[in-house]
């Protein structure tokens, strides 16, 4: 019995259970602010994010190791200015779906296990 807590709580312990983080920040926003957010909270590594319409999206100067699956449609936008973004992990996906990633010169994309997906139907 004591195996089984022990088994459970280090399930529970590495944020097993991710959010999907949706975009209600308007036509334009930075990815930064909590509110911006549905459910509210920047999104975490471990959470799935979903940006669609037609909005833009600023993520700004920061290194940012998603872990889930992050999804651009509906003519949204998601703009990478300055940091790195690291695509490492086997479930890490960067999904445009008529949708547009857009990376300044200071910005870096790095894919290691990554997947992208682009479908610009």
């Amino acid at each position: 019995m004591k195996r089984l807590i022990a088994i459970v709580a280090a399930f529970c312990a590495c944020g097993a259970f991710a959010d999907t983080k949706t975009w209600a920040g308007g036509e334009k926003g930075s990815w930064h602010e909590g509110a911006n957010w549905d459910p509210a909270g920047v999104p975490a590594a471990t959470d799935d994010v979903l940006i669609a319409g037609a909005v833009e999206v600023n993520w700004t100067n920061g290194d940012w190791a998603p872990n889930g699956t992050v999804t651009v449609s509906g003519g949204a936008k998601l703009v990478q200015i300055g940091g790195m973004w690291p695509l490492w992990g086997d479930s890490t996906h960067l999904i445009l779906d008529n949708g547009t990633y857009d990376c300044d010169s200071a910005g870096q994309l790095r894919i290691g296990n990554g997947k992208i997906t682009i479908d610009h139907g």
